[in-house]
């Protein structure tokens, strides 16, 4: 896991590397990859320059999604049942969609 920068720090760094070059920044400050300058370069420029270690700005949604902890209903939230019973539903709807798409692939 990388370093998580104050938005100060990265500000900081994005002035130095205005001035100076791009390997310089990166050995002076430990960065490991060219692309989190460019990262937060867009971002200052977007507004979306953040404290986020993710590098993506607000909202990021990177990597797998979370598992449910427990597929008990007794035991989620209301949010989570809300989710998991249109999950189904829309598992029943595709399930029901493949057999119609199935069966008239038989038919012909």
């Amino acid at each position: 896991m990388g370093k998580h920068w104050k938005v100060e720090d990265k500000k900081k760094i994005l002035e130095f590397y205005s001035k100076n070059r791009l390997t310089e920044t990166l050995v002076k400050f430990g960065i490991k990859n060219k692309s989190t300058i460019y990262m937060w370069k867009k971002q200052l420029n977007e507004g979306t320059l953040s404290s986020s270690n993710s590098g993506h700005g607000k909202g990021s949604h990177k990597g797998r999604p979370k598992k449910w902890k427990s597929l008990n209903p007794e035991e989620m939230t209301r949010e989570q049942l809300i989710k998991y019973v249109k999950a189904l539903e829309d598992l029943k709807k595709l399930e029901a969609s493949l057999e119609k798409t199935n069966s008239k692939k038989l038919k012909n």
